[in-house]
């Protein structure tokens, strides 16, 4: 699982926003309601439990729905979709 963080110029600190678990971006109640908001923050900062693996400024915010795939896919390898709903 991917853990999403927020970063604002003038501001100190980020913020957790919420979780990519490899097929949809999941919104930390409270911090955030879907994905569209993280469009207006300066930076977003991707991690695991091992650390940091990703930083993207606003300026290169495309798609960020595919961005968070691509980095889960880079970090962990691709999810089969049958071998995830067997776990269930």
């Amino acid at each position: 699982m991917l853990m999403i963080f927020s970063i604002t110029k003038c501001k100190e600190g980020m913020n957790l926003r919420g979780h990519y678990d490899g097929n949809e971006f999941i919104p930390k109640l409270g911090y955030c309601n879907s994905i569209d908001e993280l469009y207006e923050y300066d930076r977003l900062e991707i991690y695991t439990v091992e650390g940091m693996t990703c930083s993207v400024p606003k300026r290169f915010y495309n798609n960020l729905e595919e961005e968070f795939k691509r980095e889960y896919i880079r970090v962990f390898g691709e999810i089969k979709q049958e071998e995830q709903l067997s776990l269930f």
